[in-house]
C-alpha cells in the first residue's frame, strides 16, 4: 500500500509545482486579454485540479499525515473566481488569482515520500 500512497504523494507534489508555475501563466494570459474561451477552460481546469488537491489532502490525512490546507479560503477564493468569470469581469478574476489564490497555491506543502524512491521506479 506504501507504492500507492508513494505514487499518489508524488502526482500531489508533481501538480503543486505546475500549479506554482502555470498560475502565473493564466494570469498573464487573463491580463492580455487572450482568448476567453481557452481562458475559462484553463480556469476550469484549475477548479478541478485544486478540487483534487483537497481531496487527495483530506484522504492524506485520514492516514494521519499532515499538512494543514485552508479549505475554506481555497473553496472562498474558487467562488469568487467563478463569479468574476459569471460578469466577465476577468481583470477581477486575474486579481484574485494574483492576489488570494496564488497566495494559498505557495502555502500548498510538498509531501514527505514514505517509501524507497527505487521502490517507485520498478
Amino acid at each position: 500500500m506504501s507504492l500507492v500512497i508513494d505514487e499518489i504523494i508524488q502526482d500531489y507534489n508533481g501538480y503543486i509545482t505546475t500549479l506554482n508555475n502555470e498560475v502565473p501563466k493564466l494570469i498573464r494570459s487573463i491580463r492580455s486579454a487572450s482568448d476567453v474561451s481557452k481562458i475559462n477552460a484553463e480556469v476550469v481546469d484549475l477548479f478541478e485540479g485544486m478540487a483534487w488537491i483537497i481531496n487527495v489532502n483530506d484522504s492524506l490525512k485520514e492516514l494521519n499525515f499532515n499538512n494543514s490546507i485552508d479549505v475554506k479560503k481555497i473553496n472562498e477564493t474558487l467562488k469568487e473566481i467563478a463569479k468574476a468569470i459569471e460578469f466577465n469581469d476577468y481583470n477581477l478574476c486575474a486579481d484574485i488569482l494574483e492576489y488570494e489564490l496564488l497566495e494559498e497555491i505557495y502555502k500548498l506543502q510538498i509531501y514527505e515520500m514514505t517509501a524507497n524512491e527505487d521502490d517507485l521506479n520498478e
